[in-house]
């Protein structure tokens, strides 16, 4: 049987991001297995973590940010760097598992420091491209410094094997797959009203993600109007669970939708074709 560990588990924001929702999963994946698991969670001035959760929470609030992104990103490590002692002191952690780089630099400039951490580990959901010199030294710190390193894809796990020369491991994004169901459910057609769908809408394109030029947005919004041109039967409005810039609502007949973080789970048991913007379509799929 395997021993109860004491785990911290670092993210970036309180947020409904990706990277987000996959440590409050994994968190909750861990806390079934038996082991005693704390999420370490930066916040800016005002805010609160998106949905309630069963384990410990503790939020490093971070100051006003200002000046460029360097600055701000300096800003974001050294709030963690002045906080983290204290919480990984108090909590006797037995593993670490940082989310992102901001809390992957405070951990490699914490054990630089000479603070006696226990080994950690390091998610990379992704690597960014920047111009600034600075930033990607940063990001390649986050990693290097881990005692290991695991990918949520097999794209990144490639790109860690075979370009980096780092051997990465393979691992799943946290997802709760009892919030996702095809089967119809009590209080769908309230919440479908909601949202201004009739019960029975015809097909409905659910597009789910954040709106970025690496995420393939707006090919991904592209064709949803290529789709609705090649077939009448596609009604003129996508949900994309997310934000959707003000200046996209010229780009059809019918601005795309928004739904939020609770509507996201029973919005698929309806969707006729559901899909995550991606670099690769990894991500799509019929129900």
């Amino acid at each position: 049987m395997m021993p109860r560990l004491r785990i911290g588990l670092l993210t970036h924001s309180v947020r409904a991001r990706g990277g987000v929702v996959h440590t409050l999963e994994l968190a909750q994946a861990l806390v079934e297995r038996g082991h005693a698991v704390t999420v370490i969670a930066s916040a800016e001035p005002g805010e609160q973590l998106f949905r309630a959760v069963d384990f410990p929470v503790q939020v490093l609030r971070l100051p006003s940010l200002t000046g460029d992104l360097r600055a701000q990103v300096a800003q974001r490590i050294d709030t963690l760097v002045q906080g983290l002692p204290t919480l990984l002191t108090a909590g006797r952690y037995d593993v670490l598992h940082a989310q992102d780089s901001l809390s992957g630099n405070a951990l490699a400039l914490l054990r630089q420091q000479g603070m006696d951490l226990p080994p950690w580990a390091r998610t990379v959901h992704h690597l960014d491209v920047f111009q600034d010199a600075t930033l990607m030294a940063w990001q390649e710190r986050a990693w290097r410094a881990a005692n290991g390193v695991a990918c949520v894809s097999d794209l990144w796990t490639n790109h860690f094997r075979e370009v980096l020369g780092h051997a990465a491991r393979r691992m799943h994004n946290g997802v709760n797959l009892g919030r996702y169901q095809i089967e119809p459910a009590a209080g769908d057609a309230d919440r479908l009203a909601a949202l201004g769908l009739a019960p029975q809408t015809g097909p409905v394109c659910l597009l789910v993600g954040g709106v970025e030029q690496r995420k393939n947005s707006v090919r991904l919004l592209q064709a949803f109007a290529w789709l609705r041109l090649a077939d009448p039967d596609w009604p003129t409005r996508a949900w994309w669970w997310w934000e959707v810039p003000a200046c996209w609502t010229t780009a059809l007949p019918s601005a795309p939708g928004r739904t939020p973080w609770p509507s996201t789970a029973w919005a698929k048991a309806p969707a006729s074709l559901c899909c995550a913007p991606a670099p690769c379509p990894t991500s799509c799929f019929r129900p």
